[in-house]
């Protein structure tokens, strides 16, 4: 049996974590022995508890010192990092995996590791752009020494890195000056992103939304990245224009006190849901009836794929990779657009009742559902896996 561990800064909510929670859940058990080592500390997500549900050793090194707390005085940050940094080896040396597969940041723990005596493969999935993570320019300061601790675990470890679509490949390899990058496309559950599964009426009125009221919805972690300063924007435009709509925000983050203050100083307090972190999204997206995903960058971009599973229209930016518009229900705006441009583009859709009509099933578009489908994704991974430990040996 091949033993994995997977490293990962937090296990809340978000493309990254719902992968290594999808990687647990649908790998061959049987062949793979999984356990995940969590940087921070627990924060009572869908994704833990399935972990906890699936009986997968899960650690969470910040909770080895002072618990879940957040409010600690500088000495105490200190006592916190000193023990994750022995946390980390101890738990890794105690796995002893064949595979490290590691998830968003290095950072300096693996300098730490007895990787040669340890003799197992290293992976890092690259879950963002290259410029978010890393650079090459000395006076970047954190991005670049993350960039030469990464180059170090290629050049020196054989690392192998699994980017996320063919154009993130090839400018990895260029970046790091390496051929060992897979492409992996990220996936999703088509077994639940199915519109045909649900009745929006019923989710609508649990939520207090009415027949008439239009709504725009979005996933995602309120963080700088998601742009959400925009969609409030649109949302107060289409409200001063007279329209009946509905703002949907699912997601948590840094940015929750900003974009509260933002909702009441914009006037739509009663336009607006902000739901926390959910375990029922497909039933939240049933009950939307536009997607708006405005992101000032993103590597992949998996929630949208699952709004288009979902037959939603989707106003996108520009930047958001051209691997995840796999549907004609995408609309793409430039950033530099006015607000009144975004507001026309996502009130557009009004009218248009065809959102359940639409089953991830259907031939729509190009699109293939297989090459989006987060089993067979799984079993790509596992074959990267197998052949790695092959090649140890």
């Amino acid at each position: 049996m091949i033993r994995v561990t997977e490293c990962i800064t937090t296990m809340s909510t978000g493309g990254a974590e719902t992968m290594v929670k999808d990687y647990c859940q649908l790998i061959d058990r049987s062949r793979f022995d999984m356990n995940v080592v969590v940087l921070d500390h627990r924060y009572q997500s869908g994704n833990e508890q399935i972990l906890d549900d699936l009986g997968i050793r899960t650690e969470y090194l910040n909770e080895a010192a002072y618990g879940s707390r957040t409010d600690l005085n500088v000495i105490e940050k200190v006592v916190r990092t000193l023990v994750r940094f022995h946390a980390f080896r101890r738990v890794m040396l105690k796995e002893d995996p064949d595979i490290i597969h590691i998830h968003l940041l290095v950072g300096p723990y693996f300098a730490l590791l007895p990787l040669k005596k340890m003799k197992c493969r290293l992976v890092m999935t690259i879950h963002n752009v290259f410029d978010n993570y890393f650079s090459t320019d000395r006076s970047a300061g954190r991005k670049y020494r993350e960039y030469r601790r990464v180059y170090k675990l290629i050049h020196k470890h054989g690392m192998t890195l699994i980017a996320l679509h063919e154009s993130m490949r090839k400018e990895l390899m260029q970046r790091f000056d390496t051929d060992r990058v897979i492409t992996v496309n990220n996936g999703i559950d088509m077994s639940r992103f199915d519109p045909a599964l649900y009745d929006r009426g019923v989710k609508r009125a649990e939520l207090g939304i009415a027949e008439d009221e239009y709504v725009i919805g979005n996933v995602g972690r309120l963080h700088e990245q998601k742009n959400h300063a925009l969609i409030l924007d649109v949302a107060a435009c289409l409200k001063n224009r007279g329209e009946k709509v509905r703002l949907l925000l699912i997601g948590k983050g840094p940015l929750y006190d900003d974009i509260r203050k933002k909702i009441e100083e914009l006037g739509i307090s009663e336009e607006v849901i902000l739901l926390s972190n959910r375990s029922d999204v497909p039933e939240l997206m049933s009950a939307m009836d536009v997607f708006l995903f405005p992101s000032r960058w993103e590597g992949y971009g998996n929630v949208l794929l699952e709004a288009q599973c979902m037959g939603l229209e989707c106003v996108i930016s520009d930047k958001v990779p051209e691997c995840v518009r796999i549907s004609d229900r995408i609309h793409t705006l430039s950033l530099e657009d006015e607000v009144t441009v975004w507001a026309d583009e996502v009130i557009r859709y009004k009218d248009k009742n065809e959102a359940n009509e639409y089953s991830a099933n259907a031939e729509h578009s190009s699109f293939d559902p297989s090459d989006y489908d987060m089993k067979n994704c799984v079993k790509k991974i596992e074959r990267v896996y197998e052949e790695l430990c092959n090649d140890q040996q």
